[in-house]
């Protein structure tokens, strides 16, 4: 019984060292596939058309939430490195507005924190051209161009998905742009949000478009 034990346990961290190994190896090998697949640097417009920030906004109040002023910058091209490969992304606009509700009435904070403000965040950002900004969308609060999938939820609208990361942030493509609404308001007014920038940006991903994810371990 004895040398059994001292075999298991001699035996054991080797095994768990080669899983290890073998996790490591396909995640490099998932990260460099992803990298791969990034559209065409060349043959893209030389600039992204200015939109004043609040025409991206819809100006019509959503259930009774107030916005602050929207805002606006221009990002960079910019190189992210990956592995041993670098992937260059090209320069795009990002929009942002902050919301929260007109009222203190503690009903429409959220219930695991009362001292959380409830609020609404939407960032809208625009890539050069349709292929970018779904190429781009996976990188979104992602690990180097994946995401572990046991935290995303994929909800189906007129049969296109849209992406739900973790309880209280959607995303979605609408052609050269990505949606993307969020915040620590209740679930109600998230999905009102959500409905009317849906109407105002058509979602244009294809049925069988999704998300690279983490290799499992």
């Amino acid at each position: 019984m004895v040398l059994g034990g001292t075999l298991l346990e001699t035996a054991e961290p080797s095994y768990v060292s080669a899983m290890q190994a073998q996790h490591a190896a396909s995640l490099r090998e998932a990260r460099i596939k992803s990298v791969n697949e990034a559209p065409p640097f060349v043959d893209l417009p030389p600039a992204i058309s200015f939109v004043p920030a609040t025409d991206m906004f819809t100006s019509t109040p959503i259930v009774g939430v107030v916005c602050d002023p929207p805002n606006s910058a221009l990002q960079a091209p910019e190189t992210r490195l990956i592995e041993s490969l670098q992937l260059r992304v090209p320069a795009r606009h990002q929009y942002l507005l902050r919301c929260h509700q007109a009222t203190e009435d503690p009903r429409i904070r959220p219930p695991e924190d009362p001292r959380v403000p409830s609020g609404v965040r939407l960032e809208i950002v625009q890539y050069p051209n349709d292929a970018w900004a779904r190429y781009d969308l996976r990188f979104y609060d992602g690990e180097l161009g994946l995401r572990d999938e046991i935290n995303v939820k994929t909800v189906w609208t007129e049969e296109r998905p849209v992406f739900v990361i973790g309880s209280s942030k959607a995303l979605w493509a609408s052609g050269d742009q990505i949606i993307v609404i969020g915040g620590t308001a209740l679930p109600e007014i998230l999905d009102a949000f959500i409905n009317a920038y849906l109407e105002m940006y058509p979602n244009t991903l294809e049925h069988n478009f999704d998300l690279p994810y983490l290799p499992p371990r």
